[in-house]
């Protein structure tokens, strides 16, 4: 190697690690900040804080789920029976047809084929008692069971994504855990005895809060000095509004403007939202 290529290359790895060691320090700074921030709260707001923060993730995971499963086609999701071994991939969020074509290797991911294995354990362990098949004389394979019974066992175990698979095939889902009421609803009498100055401030904390949460989850980046957003406005305030009910009346262009005055300032992506398939 000559000394121009070997100065250009120790050049470039003398840049690499400034950057490298940069962004470490700017997340060390960050995660300094919300320590603090988070030792300023009492123990009820930081419980609040982690509860909204679950729900907010496990929403997430859940549209992603059922994003998945929309893909796999309407035809599947109408069907009022299946066998345990087709369910059972449903339930593991896979296409329930044989992706193997004419290889002998099943072309799904392995922890996949693990869950999928551990979940038709679970349902043949309801038939016959719990599950009774359609065509109780065909072989074991090949019997049937209607999607309501299915569901309805797969609620009561707690399989899979049943809760999803439940609300795109119009069935309330055994076992779904009820929806947490908000723990903001507490502070709803205190909030009207706040004064104006006050309450702005405290709406804007929660949307940064909840805006970091979304980028958290995977809906956009949170950099220096803003959060990136990969919804649109209109998405976002309907979400914040969702989830502080006592703001369930700030207009759009209030929000507008807490989102351009906010540290850090937070920037949504543009357009319309899109409707659901």
């Amino acid at each position: 190697m000559t000394d121009d290529r070997y100065k250009s290359v120790s050049d470039g790895l003398a840049k690499l690690q400034e950057v490298l060691a940069d962004a470490q320090k700017k997340r060390t700074e960050r995660e300094a900040t919300e320590h603090t921030r988070r030792a300023a709260l009492t123990g009820e707001q930081r419980a609040a804080e982690d509860r909204a923060t679950a729900e907010l993730l496990a929403r997430a995971e859940r549209e992603k789920i059922r994003a998945k499963l929309m893909k796999l086609g309407a035809g599947l999701l109408k069907r009022e029976t299946w066998t345990i071994d087709k369910f059972g991939w449903l339930l593991a969020v896979e296409s329930p047809d044989d992706p193997t074509g004419w290889t002998v290797f099943d072309a799904r991911p392995r922890e996949a084929i693990k869950l999928h294995k551990e979940l038709t354990e679970v349902l043949e362990s309801g038939v016959p008692l719990r599950l009774k098949p359609v065509n109780p004389t065909a072989p074991a394979r090949e019997q049937r069971f209607e999607v309501v019974a299915l569901l309805k066992f797969a609620g009561e175990k707690r399989l899979g994504c049943f809760e999803v698979l439940s609300e795109l095939l119009g069935h309330r889902a055994v076992g779904a855990a009820a929806k947490p009421r908000p723990a903001e609803a507490k502070a709803l009498a205190a909030a009207g005895r706040e004064s104006r100055e006050g309450n702005v401030a405290r709406r804007r904390r929660a949307l940064v809060e909840f805006a970091r949460q979304l980028a958290q989850s995977g809906q956009g980046y949170v950099m220096a000095d803003s959060i990136e957003l990969a919804v649109n406005g209109i998405e976002l305030n309907s979400g914040f509004r969702a989830r502080f009910p006592q703001w369930k009346d700030v207009s759009d262009k209030t929000l507008e403007s807490d989102r351009a005055s906010s540290k850090p300032r937070i920037h949504v992506a543009m357009g319309r939202p899109s409707k659901d398939p």
